[in-house]
């Protein structure tokens, strides 16, 4: 009976040792290979990159996208403010190791579910693997992580599908929601996503945080609620003077102005050659000189204005 009872606990134990080491083994997750090439380069000034995202058209190019997003009904989300860049921070790599949480990722703890907190970046990913994750060798980065009381670890999300539409597409100021979708599985073939809903408030400031971060019943779906002023569109001065659409392209009145501007232009330049040629062409008759040779030919000519051209004959 004793070897009985040792031989079943040391089976107990090997049962107990495989799961503990098929728990916190690698975990091999699928992302796309060419993810990072879709985050935020704030060192390209090129006007492809600096062009605002336009509602409803097809991905941009670069592939990144350029954190701005021009909506059809006016106006322009500029959500750059938010974006803890991580090529920003590199750059100033001296500092950089000692850096925590909260001084570059976004960082929000559930109020209601203890020990559920969220990892979140803005048009980028987030830039330290949460501590759970590294348990867990998820070492991939992705926009947001979850991570719960369990020890477990979730990505929510993937730069490469990101979409975006205003809140209320008719009615711009409300704000601006932007998906993050291909996250880590949730079971019967469904994927995480997250949901960044940015609604327009001037009254809090671009160091204000994530208000509420919430797990939708299904248990796939996050929604991170974001009062901020990166959700209120700005209009351009020459869309506001009606020669840019609010989009970003010149408007119909903005070209039109322009060619005559450059008409304009043309015939100011042509007129100026034509009197220079003309100048040229002609007597001087305000030169001193001219008019003293003039004298000269009045004098031996008996007064006769026949070879005097100038101002003093006549």
């Amino acid at each position: 009976m004793l070897k009985l009872g040792l031989a079943a606990l040391a089976s107990g134990l090997l049962v107990l040792a495989v799961y503990n080491s098929t728990v916190l083994e690698a975990v091999e997750i699928e992302r796309d290979t060419d993810d990072g090439e879709y985050e935020y380069d704030p060192y390209d000034t090129t006007s492809a990159a600096l062009a605002p995202d336009k509602e409803g058209e097809a991905p941009p190019t670069p592939k990144w996208h350029a954190c701005r997003f021009a909506a059809k009904n006016g106006g322009i989300f500029d959500i750059r403010p938010l974006s803890r860049n991580q090529k920003l921070l590199k750059a100033a790599s001296s500092y950089f190791n000692n850096l925590d949480f909260p001084a570059v990722d976004w960082v929000h703890n559930d109020e209601t579910i203890r020990n559920q907190t969220y990892y979140m970046n803005v048009c980028s990913d987030v830039h330290l693997v949460p501590p759970q994750c590294r348990e867990l060798q998820k070492m991939d980065p992705a926009p947001a992580f979850e991570t719960n009381a369990k020890g477990e670890c979730f990505y929510l999300g993937t730069l490469k599908t990101f979409q975006w539409r205003p809140i209320d597409t008719t009615v711009p100021n409300k704000g601006m929601e932007l998906f993050y979708e291909n996250g880590e599985s949730c079971g019967l073939g469904k994927k995480r996503k997250i949901k960044f809903v940015f609604t327009c408030s001037k009254y809090f400031t671009l160091n204000d945080g994530p208000m509420v971060v919430f797990q939708h019943p299904n248990g796939c779906e996050y929604e991170v609620q974001w009062p901020s002023p990166v959700g209120c569109p700005h209009t351009p001065v020459l869309h506001q003077l009606g020669l840019q659409e609010p989009t970003g392209g010149t408007s119909g009145m903005g070209k039109t102005l322009f060619v005559v501007v450059l008409l304009l232009a043309g015939a100011g330049v042509a007129a100026y050659f034509y009197k220079k040629q003309q100048e040229k062409g002609g007597a001087d008759y305000t030169n001193p000189k001219d008019d003293a040779s003039c004298g000269a030919a009045f004098s031996s000519s008996s007064r006769s204005c026949s070879r005097c051209s100038c101002s003093r004959c006549g």
